[in-house]
């Protein structure tokens, strides 16, 4: 009596692609033998270690496309983000995500405004920042217009139609902020982050310190939860920080700015934070 054997192996993965997206590849392998006589039972028991001997191979072979397949889907998720990852050297040939582009990873912002307006508020941003910085530096407000820094910044906003709003020195003054520190690169080696934050201070009598991130607009509940996973992520790179807040400055208002956020919840935001870092990892394999 003559039969027909037929060996196969099939291997499928799901893996991430992207921020809630996945790929889920599967291949397939199988080779028939055709008109087998019958086996002695002996002879069928060692034929059998073949067949299992040859599937172990192709299950290999799959594994190996496998493999190939989910590389792949990183490269082609590296190149999609990769204009708006920004990376840190952090020595020994290492370099890490920022802290930013860790948290828009997880959670892509939708922009409604073309590229030259999102420029325009990036240079906004940017020139109150320097302001910022100066003042920390030098102990004394500065107009934009004067600071060699901003004028790349001003010419930005100017060409995409936006202007300097909001009043940073009376914010200063009305929550009676002492800074202790500006811009400083920080680096977490254990999760694998760095960033720069804006600055560390004081207000009022609370001697706390608050690391805080300056914003040219009042955030909304889905901006604080970004801002304050970005400062616990900030504070958790060996700052002395009991605190994270958010310092709002924008001409919305007339006196030029809202009140402040400011939280010790750090171990919360960090741990939100954390599931981004994990999103990242999982979409880009580092």
């Amino acid at each position: 009596m003559k039969r027909d054997i037929t060996v196969g192996a099939d291997l499928g993965g799901v893996f991430s692609s992207g921020a809630f997206e996945n790929l889920k590849p599967r291949f397939d392998f199988s080779g028939t033998y055709k008109n087998v006589e019958k086996f002695p039972a002996e002879q069928f028991e060692a034929d059998l270690l073949d067949a299992k001997a040859a599937h172990e191979k192709v299950y290999l072979q799959l594994y190996k496309q496998l493999e190939l397949c989910e590389e792949q889907a990183k490269q082609k998720a590296i190149e999609k983000f990769h204009k708006t990852i920004r990376w840190y050297d952090v020595g020994k040939g290492l370099r890490f995500p920022s802290v930013t582009s860790v948290i828009d990873s997880a959670n892509p912002i939708e922009w409604f405004v073309d590229d030259l307006k999102k420029r325009g508020l990036a240079a906004r941003g940017m020139v109150v920042d320097h302001v910022l910085q100066h003042f920390i530096k030098e102990g004394k407000w500065i107009a934009p217009e004067m600071l060699p820094s901003c004028f790349r910044h001003l010419q930005i906003m100017k060409d995409a139609g936006y202007e300097v709003e909001g009043n940073l020195s009376a914010f200063v003054e009305k929550f009676e902020v002492k800074f202790t520190t500006g811009h400083m690169e920080v680096v977490n080696f254990k999760h694998g982050y760095a960033g720069q934050p804006d600055c560390e201070c004081t207000f009022g009598t609370d001697k706390s310190i608050v690391l805080a991130d300056l914003k040219c607009f009042n955030p909304d509940a889905k901006g604080k939860l970004r801002t304050l996973k970005q400062t616990a992520a900030y504070a958790m790179c060996g700052s002395k920080a009991k605190k994270i807040g958010i310092i709002p400055i924008h001409g919305k208002t007339v006196q030029g700015y809202s009140k402040p956020v400011i939280t010790d919840e750090i171990k919360k935001y960090f741990e939100l934070f954390l599931e981004d870092r994990k999103v990242f990892r999982d979409t880009f394999g580092i």
